[in-house]
């Protein structure tokens, strides 16, 4: 991991996956205003891509843009694959990890061209090595549907995350998952999150219902599963 802990605002779910401080992340920053030619309202007038407030992020470029009744609508796509390198989980050997995320984002704006709300799906896989060259002897897989909502608009530091699906998935090249955890955790702005869902470690299953997720995971938990199912021995302590 890169030193990011679990009280990291909206990020747990994706800082975890990783190992790496990317993610999630890029779809609550800002980014840069996307150069992507304006699109057309049915009108004839263009959306102006510049005056949306947050400004779409480049990574997933090009957007399409459309008014609606409501205000613009855009949306985008990101596919993107890493290269094999060094992951700094406390394994008892050295790993290395590669990511691959396929990402879809569905941006609501008002009249004001503020964005409200946003619709995302995501299938991201991480894949990691005791080999710099691989093959993978563990991955960790993310398939969620997550929403943004503000309740400010235009204001991502007022939003709240609601992810709903397979949140984490951590198993070895064969075998079952050693952890996985399947249902909804809900990211207040600044707050505690909660996860109501069905956790499974070592093919022990335990339901949950609105439970901080201090009650089943920590970054500790975490590691010692990931280095359990890629080189079959716990964490380093």
């Amino acid at each position: 991991m890169t030193g990011a802990t679990m009280g990291t605002r909206r990020t747990p779910h994706l800082l975890l996956a990783t190992g790496l401080t990317a993610l999630l992340l890029l779809t609550s920053c800002q980014g840069t205003p996307a150069a992507a030619p304006a699109a057309e309202k049915p009108d004839g007038t263009a959306v102006d891509q510049a005056k949306l407030v947050p400004p779409l992020h480049e990574r997933f470029e090009p957007w399409t843009c459309t008014e609606r009744r409501t205000g613009p609508v855009c949306t985008g796509e990101l596919k993107e694959a890493s290269a094999w390198e060094p992951a700094s989980w406390p394994c008892a050997v050295p790993l290395w990890g590669r990511r691959t995320e396929h990402r879809h984002q569905r941006l609501l704006f008002d009249h004001d061209y503020r964005n409200y709300a946003r619709r995302n799906r995501t299938h991201d896989v991480d894949a990691v090595s005791t080999s710099a060259r691989g093959p993978a002897t563990a991955t960790i897989r993310t398939r969620v549907r997550y929403s943004y909502d503000f309740d400010v608009p235009g204001d991502l530091d007022t939003v709240t995350q609601t992810s709903r699906g397979v949140l984490w998935d951590v198993r070895p090249r064969r075998g079952a998952s050693v952890f996985r955890a399947v249902g909804t955790l809900v990211e207040p702005d600044f707050e505690p999150a909660s996860f109501s869902g069905r956790v499974t470690v070592d093919g022990r299953t335990t339901e949950y219902d609105d439970a901080p997720m201090t009650r089943f995971l920590t970054d500790e938990l975490f590691a010692g599963w990931l280095c359990e199912a890629a080189t079959g021995e716990p964490a380093v302590p």
